[in-house]
């Protein structure tokens, strides 16, 4: 699978046993090739913005051929919009909250389903909006912070009231066959939330399988 993700997420895929080839904005403008790859975990280092003609090609040629995305935030999220992969609309939360927050699991999810009831957010985002193609496999609860500091913004938006019930983490096939998921949370924050872990491998073993 290819990486574009901070040293830290990095090394939490190395924890996990797993081989990556290092993906970025640079790379894919030097040539790199994506056809071996089977998925993309894509969080930080790729900007659509600063593709050039041909990197953009590749990515399009990449899930258009049946590769998967695994997009983490809000990078993650313009990626997905850029190819037009699955139809949701990113909301973003105020920049400086995190902490650890309860969520509600699918449970007939191949994503989620197996996921624990808490996850960690760092400038959190969510997803509305969502398509028919599109699962919710994850939202934040109820009431979701357990501790933590998140408060709205000075406008009132962008709070754990307007995130209670939304989805966090969703997937979906697009229409050319890519399988997709986004994640609106840090599972890999620091290589510390060790319990996540899961839910990032099996969203890739996922999204990097064809489907039937």
């Amino acid at each position: 699978m290819g990486v574009a993700a901070s040293a830290e997420e990095r090394w939490a895929f190395a924890e996990m046993g797993l081989t990556v080839e290092p993906v970025s904005t640079q790379a894919l403008n030097d040539g790199l090739d994506l056809e071996d790859l089977d998925a993309l975990y894509v969080s930080s280092g790729l900007s659509w913005r600063e593709l050039d003609h041909q990197a953009r090609v590749e990515l399009k040629s990449f899930v258009r051929d049946g590769g998967g995305l695994v997009g983490r935030g809000q990078v993650g999220a313009d990626l997905n919009e850029a190819l037009g992969l699955l139809d949701v609309t990113p909301v973003t939360g105020r920049s400086d909250a995190n902490g650890v927050v309860r969520v509600d699991n699918d449970t007939a999810s191949p994503v989620a389903g197996a996921a624990p009831p808490h996850t960690f957010v760092y400038s959190p985002l969510w997803f509305t909006d969502l398509g028919r193609e599109v699962r919710a496999d994850q939202r934040f609860s109820a009431e979701p912070v357990v501790s933590g500091h998140w408060r709205p913004d000075p406008d009132g938006r962008g709070g754990p009231d307007s995130a209670a019930g939304q989805a966090v983490v969703v997937s979906g096939e697009s229409a050319g066959g890519s399988r997709v998921v986004l994640l609106g949370s840090e599972p890999l924050f620091r290589a510390h939330p060790k319990g996540q872990y899961a839910l990032v491998a099996r969203s890739l073993l996922w999204a990097g399988t064809t489907s039937p």
